[in-house]
This record gives C-alpha cells, structure tokens and sequence, in this order.
C-alpha cells in the first residue's frame, strides 16, 4: 500500500518481490544460525558475477527500451511484439555472454551432484 500511490500497479510485482528476498533472507539466516546450511567455498564470487550480470543486463535493457516509439499510434503491435522479442533475445544473450566474460564456469553449474536422477 505504500508503493502504489507512487509506482502504481508495478507496487504489486515489486512488493511482491520485496516480500520474497525478505522471506528468502529470513530463511538463510534462520539456515545458517541452527548450522542446517553451510555454503560451500566460491558462492561469493559467483553471486558477485550473477550481480555484475544483472546489473549489465538491466542497463542494456533501460538503454534498448529507448530505441522504440512503444505508445506511438503508428507503431502497430506487430512491431512492437518484433521489438520487443529482439530486446528480450539481445538482453538474454548479453547476459550470457556477461557472465561467460566474468567467469561463471557452466560446466560447474550443469554437473550433476548425488542425489535422486
């Protein structure tokens, strides 16, 4: 209630994210605190990396948003799916491609670790 006076309807998706790292949040500490969870060695860095990552990817974002006349009335929807669907794949290959550039090393994400199949 104290964001939509000034956000409008996008108060409801970020209270709701708000709502979830402070859960998540909780969670660790509460982890962390009864010894159930330890991180192993390296997710520092990697929430660094995915940090740096995201922040890339959302000033390319806030950039390429500019680069299309959105609520122009001759700009049809059919235009504005395309663009909107180039910036969504330009984004998601920047990201990537950040990441790569940083460091994540993919075969260390995609290795299985025991478990059930």
């Amino acid at each position: 209630l104290a964001l939509v006076p000034w956000l409008g309807f996008a108060a409801l998706a970020l209270s709701i994210g708000l709502a979830a790292l402070a859960n998540t949040g909780l969670l660790l500490r509460g982890l962390l605190r009864l010894g159930v969870y330890r991180p192993e060695p390296g997710w520092a860095r990697f929430t660094v990396q995915v940090a740096a990552g995201c922040a890339i990817l959302a000033v390319a974002l806030y950039v390429g948003q500019g680069w299309v006349r959105w609520t122009a009335p001759q700009t049809g929807a059919g235009w504005r799916i395309v663009c909107l669907a180039a910036l969504l794949a330009a984004g998601s290959a920047l990201y990537l491609l950040s990441l790569h550039v940083l460091g994540v090393q993919w075969r260390t994400l995609l290795r299985r670790r025991g478990g059930n199949p």
